[in-house]
């Protein structure tokens, strides 16, 4: 009886801090001709509210990714963004961001959510954000345990066998506290080191049957998403897949412009990312961040907070409206 009372005590005070946590729900469009969905402008702490809850319904299972951007940094890019896993239908997805990715502070401007699976028919129905709480801290766990990035080298441990991670720890800690738990119980209940050891065993199995489980449909996820956009397309088309194919038009256009020599050049665009593909496709060019005043700067359709200096550069090249490349004077 007594400890019905305390499981119901406990159960009780659990479900009663879900409830007390306060949570703001945000209204999100569906950004004109584009595939992502956008936040209004928005003013909350990070430090306090931490974790979000996505209703999303799609009618195929892929992969999205959400971004936000903060009061230090106003552009939407690849280090402030966590990728997950879509189901097909109408599902709840929990996201603890901090435990995934250290660049949640400050205060959060906006948030968008992209689908990265190409032709992906999908809406986004809810969001909440909230004060992160057990239950959500588990959800979320077990989401990003099985979400699509693969598994990951921890670092310079003595385990070098790459894992997969849960609230941001790599889940070999995990079992290695379970294994060593299971045979601290095992001894003390048997008294015996072989009969620990043997039972302590099986448990190792059954994890290791579970981490290749999770590694096996990691690599199946990966390897179906990238079947998909480039099995039996040239290498024009792949490129154009993997960059879009304005960007992979522009970069195309800039790489016949540019000198063949070595040059500095930093980008301005309301792009996610477009640092990576010009790093790769212009070489021998170097990227650097255009604060540096490089030689030239690529515009493509850059966002409204960003701007360069006239005085400093000169048009060089035009491509479409708003899309061009500039020149440092001399």
């Amino acid at each position: 009886m007594k400890k019905v009372i305390l499981l119901s005590f406990f159960l009780l005070l659990l479900f009663t801090s879900i409830g007390l946590a306060d949570v703001i729900s945000i209204p999100f469009q569906k950004a004109k001709n584009q595939p992502y969905f956008a936040s209004p402008e928005l003013t909350i702490d990070s430090a306090e509210y931490n974790t979000i809850i996505l209703k999303i319904k799609s009618e195929q299972r892929g992969i999205a990714r959400i971004y936000w951007v903060n009061v230090y940094d106003m552009q939407f890019n690849i280090q402030k963004s966590i990728q997950f896993s879509l189901k097909s239908g109408s599902h709840s997805y929990y996201i603890s961001i901090p435990s995934q990715n250290p660049n949640w502070f400050g205060w959060t401007k906006q948030i968008l959510i992209n689908p990265e699976t190409p032709g992906l028919t999908w809406k986004v129905e809810d969001i909440e954000i909230t004060t992160g709480s057990f239950i959500t801290n588990i959800l979320s766990g077990w989401q990003e345990f099985w979400k699509p990035r693969g598994r990951v080298v921890i670092g310079s441990t003595i385990n070098v066998t790459p894992s997969s991670t849960i609230w941001g720890r790599s889940i070999n800690i995990y079992m290695y506290l379970i294994i060593g738990l299971s045979f601290l119980i095992f001894w003390v209940r048997s008294f015996s080191l072989t009969k620990a050891a043997e039972k302590t065993f099986t448990i190792i199995i059954l994890i290791w049957i579970l981490l290749t489980l999770n590694a096996n449909y990691n690599y199946f996820n990966i390897f179906k998403n990238n079947y998909t956009k480039y099995f039996g397309k040239s290498i024009e088309n792949k490129h154009a897949k993997a960059y879009g194919r304005d960007y992979y038009d522009f970069l195309r256009f800039a790489k016949l412009k540019l000198p063949q020599k070595k040059a500095t050049l930093g980008i301005l665009s309301s792009l996610f990312a477009p640092g990576l593909q010009a790093r790769i496709y212009l070489i021998p060019n170097v990227l650097i961040s255009p604060e540096k005043n490089p030689d030239y700067l690529l515009i493509f359709n850059q966002a409204k907070d960003q701007s360069y200096n006239k005085n400093m550069y000169k048009i060089h090249e035009k491509y479409k409206t708003g899309q061009y490349i500039v020149k440092r004077r001399k």
